[in-house]
């Protein structure tokens, strides 16, 4: 409990201080708050920083903390609220393959600032493992699990998702309201909903797997989403208010643009088959708003735009 001012400090200790207008080097420090001041080469825990330069030091997370500054993880973290909220633009927080642990609410790690990244994380049984509303965000080579959401994006743009294990989660991975992010390489299991994207646009999923989920992959069909290298169960894309596609199954080699391979309208699902071959294949339809009594599919048996009543063979 002390204060330090206009001081220098090396391979030293400091716990509830208030540094000020000083230099620490090669120490730590605890519980404290520093202004001014120049700290070099040092490890600061539950650490309020105003006005500081800060070089080659980091940050160990503590529970409901505001990370300010690169941070790192030296043993799992148990939490009983919030794990960490990430404040300050350009943060990287490494778990260093240790465990950010929740008791069932709150959020494990939540992103406001852009260019942050999140990696090597384990992070369980919050209400939103990962929640994040920023530019630019890249989590990576992390696992969310046993929480209501595992990752949420939410208004988070230009960011990338990849090597990630959602699983044992209500929702995988939520993206809505947010545009140009990248999914890849991701193992979605065991959750009740695995991946859904809404209100989106010119999101690109690639190399993701799907399964165990109740609903797999939910796509808002009207925008421009890129499916590539994708095996999913249960598949739903749609447009709210008409329409919408469900296939069972759905495991793509190749790449779709959802927007230019389907087409969404009053009364009617059009599928281009030529532009992608695989949604060729059965699936259950649903159009809503109906006036007829005795609806029927129409097919374009040879693709030339003349449309004909689908035998119940084929349809």
């Amino acid at each position: 409990n002390s204060t330090l001012t206009n001081s220098t400090a090396t391979n030293t200790t400091i716990t509830n201080s208030t540094i000020m207008n000083s230099t620490i080097s090669n120490s730590t420090v605890t519980n404290s708050t520093i202004t001014n001041s120049t700290v070099t080469n040092s490890t600061l825990v539950s650490v309020n920083i105003t006005n500081a330069t800060i070089v080659g030091s980091a940050a160990v997370l503590a529970c409901d903390s505001n990370l300010t500054l690169n941070g790192t993880l030296t043993a799992n973290l148990s939490c009983t609220g919030n794990g960490t909220v990430i404040s300050t633009a350009g943060v990287t927080l490494d778990c260093a393959s240790f465990s950010i642990i929740g008791s069932g609410t709150g959020i494990g790690v939540q992103v406001l600032a852009d260019d942050v990244t999140v990696r090597n994380c384990v992070i369980s049984n919050f209400t939103a493992a990962v929640e994040a509303d920023p530019l630019r965000l890249l989590v990576e080579d992390s696992t969310v699990q046993d929480s209501g959401y595992g990752v949420s994006l939410n208004n988070t743009n230009h960011s990338i998702i990849r090597r990630v294990t959602a699983q044992r989660n209500a929702y995988g991975i939520v993206s809505t309201g947010s545009h140009n992010n990248t999914l890849s390489a991701l193992n979605v299991r065991n959750n009740t909903r695995g991946v859904e994207l809404h209100s989106t646009s010119g999101h690109v999923l690639s190399d993701v797997n799907v399964t165990n989920s109740t609903v797999g992959l939910v796509v808002d069909a009207g925008l421009n989403v890129t499916l590539g290298l994708v095996n999913v169960s249960n598949v739903t894309i749609f447009n709210a208010s008409v329409a919408q596609i469900t296939y069972v199954s759905f495991n793509s080699t190749g790449t779709m643009n959802v927007s230019h391979a389907l087409a969404f309208s009053n009364n009617s699902v059009f599928v281009n088959g030529s532009n992608a071959s695989i949604l060729n294949r059965s699936a259950n339809v649903t159009l809503r708003g109906l006036a007829y009594t005795d609806p029927k599919p129409v097919v374009d048996v040879g693709d030339n735009g003349t449309f004909v009543d689908c035998a119940t063979s084929r349809c």
